[in-house]
């Protein structure tokens, strides 16, 4: 009898063993099923991920350069500087031979106008004439953040824009290698650009920017606006406020009489803006007419400041 329990004992303990050898083939074979599954899971990723790759090389390929400008870095920023100071998104016409911003502030005191030729760029490529319109914070914080060396130090971004794409492609290099920025165009549709008024400003006079500035900073001290008078003893620039009187006369040239009133903050924004341009500025007036300030070096640009009236 104990013989006979010994050989069932024996019989059963084998057949667990043969059962834990299945067992333990199954999960093999599952784990290698399994195994197979991720990677052919991982292969279809990479053949769907290079089948992306390849559709975006060939849309990269048949993109259209409409325009492409390399610029130095100091003069984006100057110009960007100017425009931030009057409106936050402004329309570029990038024409042939030139760029031309033209734009108004929300207020209607001040107008600008920028010509930036060709010749002043690195290199220039416009194919043919058309407008965008542009987020000019986006682009300033963009030109913030690249150093003022100038063309000595090779420290230019290249601007490039497409046919059929609604994105403006910037690109520089650092010490630590090469950058590609995309900024989203705005839509021109939103962005009526002004007519510039032909004014009848008969007095006219060059003035040093930095004398200009420093009368500013005079007359900030004194009152919130300031008059320019021409005459036969020359040109004076007066801020008046309730106690206090700071005045700067340019004497020479014999003028006809004229007198407008202007905001300060309004022209010192608009001489800081200039003044990056131009060592001096041509200013127009006439009476209780907008003046005119303007400078031709590398770029052209003017701007007019609405008066101020006089309360009777």
């Amino acid at each position: 009898m104990s013989k006979r329990l010994d050989e069932l004992k024996k019989k059963q303990e084998t057949l667990l063993k043969e059962i834990a050898k299945i067992e333990q083939l199954e999960k093999q074979k599952e784990e290698e099923t399994n195994r197979e599954r991720q990677k052919l899971e991982v292969e279809k990723a990479l053949a769907e991920k290079l089948k992306l790759e390849k559709i975006r090389e060939k849309i990269r390929r048949k993109r259209i350069s409409i325009f492409h400008m390399d610029v130095d870095t100091k003069l984006m920023k100057n110009i960007f500087y100017a425009i931030s100071t009057i409106q936050s998104e402004a329309v570029f016409s990038l024409k042939k031979k030139q760029i031309e911003c033209i734009g108004v502030d929300p207020a209607h005191v001040a107008m600008y106008t920028i010509k930036i030729p060709s010749s002043s760029l690195e290199d220039y490529d416009c194919k043919t004439d058309h407008d965008i319109g542009v987020d000019i914070d986006k682009i300033t914080d963009v030109l913030s953040r690249r150093k003022n060396k100038g063309k000595k130090s090779g420290d230019e971004i290249a601007i490039d824009e497409y046919k059929e794409d609604t994105m403006l492609y910037l690109s520089w290099k650092t010490g630590h290698g090469s950058y590609n920025r995309s900024v989203k165009l705005v839509d021109t549709a939103g962005l009526p650009v002004p007519k510039v008024p032909n004014l009848m400003l008969p007095a006219e006079f060059t003035v040093n920017t930095d004398a200009i500035i420093e009368f500013v900073k005079e007359a900030n001290s004194v009152s919130d606006h300031f008059s320019v008078t021409t005459s036969d003893a020359g040109v004076r620039f007066e801020a008046t406020g309730d106690e206090d009187r700071i005045e700067l006369i340019l004497s020479g040239k014999k003028y006809k009489p004229y007198r407008s009133l202007f905001s300060i903050d309004y022209f010192e924004n608009a001489i800081k803006s200039m003044k990056p341009f131009f060592k001096q500025l041509t200013l127009r007036i006439g009476t209780d007419n907008p003046i005119e300030i303007s400078g031709k070096a590398k770029i052209e640009m003017k701007i007019l400041l609405a008066p101020r009236i006089e309360s009777e």
